[in-house]
């Protein structure tokens, strides 16, 4: 793990005096966890206190931003697994980075080379400028983004390896190329998937749904011109197939999301009005929210996608709201609506919070204690009804003819 700095007597000292104010991270942990994490490839076996239920044995992996040291946001350390396996009350950990091609041309080349989510390609001089706005050109004529493979964001289980002595983990984060093989017993990575089964997309998300047959259910978007490809992932042969396609409102800027809802009938994507700039993405121009801007004007669309393949697509409007995660999606006792439970921002501000820069340097007030640093979202619920026109608006609070937004 990353070493933390500063004396132990300072660090409670801080401690204390934050705690009085808020329950914000201390500086010395914000340090902490944005250094970089030491790797640990064996497993050690780790103290512990108390005692662990005999009965509690398995194996937690995950991933996350483990090298944060040319990053420039929240969402962009190099990728680490780790792991902790219990086993009749002990404890053991290892934590290994992920063999990226992002993380091997930065270890080698001393720098970022492929963009990450909110970190540019380091460069050097005007035509070190040139040359990487023309190779994000060229890979965007050729649909083949020099954007980045760094799967730091989920780990998914799937079958492939399962006759080979046991499944493995598929780690992912937003970009195709972005999906590497794992094997959870020593966190070594054992292939990056590649696809050639023609779905279009030059992005997806990192969070897939889980159905109950053990498939995944994902999108990739295609841009520009393009929209969201919805599709089903066989777990064994990572073959994926196209069950719908919605076409962006946008196609000159289309909508970043991170998260959809989805059932074992429908999924839900929820097009918040947050463009992708291409212009900030190629050129680093500006833009209100890292690449992206913001146009609460257009309000949300809510598009209801069914699973079985006839890809007729149900789309609504509803008031604005910004939003990273879908917590739950479910059916009503009587069939006749989808409830869609999420944590609702009121602007994208989040996204410029989790910059590094005010993380590593948290605001104070003039007493000197921490003050709130984030933007705060709310529990919110989505209700769509099942049967019906389409095209309808779904209203606000009570009262709502077509569909009710709920305070949770």
């Amino acid at each position: 793990m990353a070493a933390v700095s500063g004396t132990a007597a300072a660090a409670t000292a801080e401690a204390s005096a934050d705690k009085a104010a808020c329950n914000a991270p201390t500086e010395a942990a914000r340090k902490a966890l944005f250094g970089v994490a030491e790797e640990q490839p064996a497993e050690v076996e780790a103290a512990v206190r108390g005692r662990l239920p005999g009965w509690l044995s398995g194996s937690l992996v995950v991933n996350g931003g483990g090298d944060y040291s040319h990053m420039s946001h929240m969402f962009d350390g190099y990728g680490v697994l780790a792991k902790v396996r219990l086993q009749g009350g002990k404890a053991w950990g290892a934590q290994r980075y992920l063999d990226s091609k992002a993380y091997r041309e930065y270890t080698r080349e001393g720098r970022v080379v492929l963009r990450e989510f909110g970190t540019r390609a380091e460069v050097s001089g005007p035509l070190g400028e040139l040359k990487e706005v023309l190779r994000q050109l060229a890979g965007l004529m050729t649909k083949n983004p020099s954007f980045t493979d760094n799967a730091s964001v989920s780990l998914q289980p799937v079958r492939r390896g399962a006759a080979a002595g046991g499944p493995l983990l598929m780690a992912m984060s937003e970009t195709p190329p972005a999906s590497y093989l794992i094997n959870p017993s020593d966190l070594s990575t054992t292939e990056q998937v590649t696809y050639d089964d023609g779905l279009p997309g030059d992005l997806t998300t990192a969070h897939p749904s889980i159905l109950a047959d053990g498939s995944l259910l994902n999108f990739t978007r295609s841009l520009p011109f393009g929209g969201f490809h919805v599709y089903k992932q066989d777990p064994t042969t990572l073959r994926r197939t196209q069950l719908a396609f919605v076409p962006d409102r946008r196609p000159l800027s289309p909508a970043w999301l991170h998260d959809f809802g989805a059932t074992d009938k429908y999924a839900v994507l929820l097009e918040h009005p947050l463009y992708m700039s291409l212009a900030s993405l190629l050129l680093g121009r500006p833009a209100s929210h890292l690449f992206m801007n913001w146009q609460p004007q257009d309000e949300t669309r809510v598009h209801l996608v069914p699973l079985d393949g006839s890809g007729v697509v149900r789309s609504f409007t509803c008031p604005t709201f910004f939003y990273f995660h879908v917590s739950n999606t479910f059916e009503s006792a009587d069939g006749s609506s989808l409830h869609v439970d999420l944590a609702a921002y009121d602007d994208p501000q989040i996204l410029n919070d989790l910059l590094l820069q005010p993380l590593l340097r948290p605001a104070r007030d003039a007493d000197g204690a921490l003050t709130q640093q984030v933007s705060c979202s709310w529990y919110k619920r989505l209700t769509i009804p099942l049967t019906g026109e389409a095209g309808g608006r779904l209203q606000v609070g009570r009262g709502a003819s077509v569909a009710q937004w709920h305070s949770m």
